[in-house]
Parts: structure tokens; C-alpha cells; sequence
């Protein structure tokens, strides 16, 4: 059976502001982010019930409506006439999309291209949050858990993992209001391998990312980016080994991507499977930066996660 994935993005996302005046500097917050990720995956081992649940799957129901505006705005690619592989692909992808009471809008199915040329299919899609969001005391153990991690003694560190957890406690809500909102939903095409989306101001803000691995030093980075967003760098720490403690350094390993077509594929060339903690930073033609945050891509593999 085919699966899509809704990945909660919005839960795992550690949103860091570009750097203004009175703010804290990006290695300090790279520090918190690190911290707080520690931690939560810390807590999720200690406490099962704290991990994001997925749904449960069932059949979609196919609609011919048009998408809320919301979601058009965001992605030209949809908003572009169908072409004839679009319509010819529509009822095959739209009938693999298994996602509990999904709507799929089979008018608003497009095959795309990367910039490397690596074919995607997007679909419009709307998808009833059903997970469960974790109970309260799970912020709160992540919280004493980012505390016993952070030996810097710096009130600065402190006060961005302050900022880093409330980013994360703001984002519960469009999680939680997720099924009011369509979405776009990126998977390989022709072989429907793997699959990610989110509702659309998931997609507008913050982009939906996740980790394709296929194969050894062949791992890539794949990606939804929204209208506005020309080049896409991805940076990944180097991560080591203390007292058997996975213990993330700077952010050394960097590569930028050209958008095309609203997507990326972006290969890495080294062995980065599991949940990759990175910095993704968004920039226009312009070279402007128009967003830089910390977040976590999540490899999904093959048919599931």
C-alpha cells in the first residue's frame, strides 16, 4: 500500500529569526536549537506517548474543485495550466495518495522538475490532522532536559533556548488547525516511492523538507519551497561523539540549489540517514535573504517512514 506522509513540520521546525539588532547571534541560537533537539529526542525515547503519532490511512476521495487561494498563492506551479502528462498522471497518483479522508484535487496535479532534473509529482492536496498533540509535560521535560545539556553558563544560550521553545509551543496550533487548510504534497514520480507535504501555510513559511535516501553517498534533500525563493542553501553539522553522546558542532557542511518549478533535490554525497538537523536559508533573485531557519529533515524510506 502506498503512504503519504504528513510530516509535522510545524512541531519539529526550531523557527530562528534572521539575526536584528538587539537579537541574539546565529551561533548562539544554532547552540539553543541544538540543545532543544537533544533534548527532545531524549524525551520521545524516555516517553513514547511525546513522539508525534501518524494518522491512520484510508481511502482519499478524488475532488474537481479548486484549491483554497491560500495554497495558489504560494506555489506557480499550480497555479500554471495542466499539461497532458499532468492529466495523464492525475488519476494514477491521485488513486496512490492513501492518507486518512484526504481531499486530492485531481485538476491540480502537476509532474515537475528540480533544477538537476529529477522528476517530482506535486499534489494539491487537503489531509484532517488526526495525530494527537503530546501532552503538556512533554515541552516541559525538553525544557530541564535543554537546561542539563547547556554547561555554558551563558544567559544569552539560555534566553534563545527560551525563544526556541516558544517558537515550538506557537507552532502547536496550526497543527492543530491543519485540516481547515489545503496543502501541497511532494513525491518521487514515476516511481511514488516516498511522499511529504503540509498545509499551505506550512508550505508558505517555512517550506516542507525531507531526507530521500537512496543509497550509499547518493542521500538527498528534497523540497516544496514557495513563490519568492530562488536559491535554497542547506548547511549540516558536523556531529561527534562525547562520552557516547551525539554532540552537534558548527554548521561545516554547506550547499546551495537552484528552485525550479517549486522543488528541490539537492544530493548530499555523504551518509546522513535517520533525522538531519540542518540550517535552511532562503534567498530571491535578489540575493536578499528572505528566511534562515533551524529544523529537522526526516528521511522517509521507501513505501513509509
Amino acid at each position: 500500500m502506498r503512504v503519504t506522509v504528513l510530516i509535522p513540520v510545524t512541531i519539529l521546525a526550531l523557527l530562528v529569526p534572521i539575526a536584528r539588532a538587539g537579537s541574539t547571534s546565529t551561533d548562539t541560537q544554532d547552540q539553543a536549537a541544538s540543545l532543544v533537539a537533544q533534548a527532545q529526542l531524549l524525551v520521545d525515547q524516555q516517553h513514547p506517548v511525546c513522539v508525534q503519532k501518524a494518522p491512520p490511512l484510508e481511502l482519499p476521495v478524488a475532488s474537481h474543485a479548486r484549491p483554497q487561494p491560500g495554497l495558489l498563492d504560494s506555489l506557480a506551479v499550480l497555479r500554471a495550466p495542466a499539461t497532458r502528462a499532468d492529466r495523464a498522471a492525475a488519476p494514477r497518483l491521485s488513486a496512490s495518495f492513501e492518507e486518512d479522508d484526504s481531499r486530492v484535487y485531481v485538476d491540480y496535479v502537476r509532474i515537475v522538475h528540480s533544477s538537476d532534473r529529477h522528476e517530482f509529482a506535486i499534489l494539491a492536496a487537503r489531509t484532517p490532522l488526526h495525530s494527537q498533540i503530546p501532552p503538556a509535560f512533554c515541552a516541559t521535560d525538553v525544557d530541564r532536559g535543554a537546561a542539563s545539556l547547556d554547561h555554558s553558563e551563558s544567559a544569552a544560550v539560555r534566553n534563545a533556548v527560551l525563544m526556541v521553545e516558544q517558537n515550538n509551543a506557537s507552532s502547536r496550533r496550526p497543527m492543530i488547525e491543519a485540516s481547515r487548510f489545503d496543502g501541497a504534497w511532494l513525491e518521487d514520480y514515476p516511481t511514488e516511492g516516498t511522499s511529504s507535504g503540509g498545509p499551505y501555510p506550512t508550505v508558505r513559511d517555512r517550506g516542507v523538507f525531507f531526507l530521500d535516501g537512496s543509497g550509499a553517498d547518493r542521500e538527498a534533500i528534497d523540497g516544496i519551497i514557495p513563490d519568492g525563493v530562488t536559491k535554497v542553501t542547506v548547511s549540516i553539522p558536523r556531529t561527534t561523539r562525547l562520552n557516547g553522546q551525539r554532540v552537534t558542532n558548527k554548521f561545516t557542511f554547506s550547499r546551495t540549489v537552484t528552485v525550479a518549478d517549486n522543488v528541490i533535490h539537492l544530493l548530499l554525497h555523504r551518509s546522513v540517514t535517520g533525522i538531519v538537523f540542518c540550517r535552511i536559508t532562503w534567498r530571491d533573485a535578489a540575493g536578499r535573504t528572505v528566511a534562515s531557519f533551524v529544523t529537522f529533515v526526516t528521511e522517509l524510506g521507501g513505501r513509509g517512514v
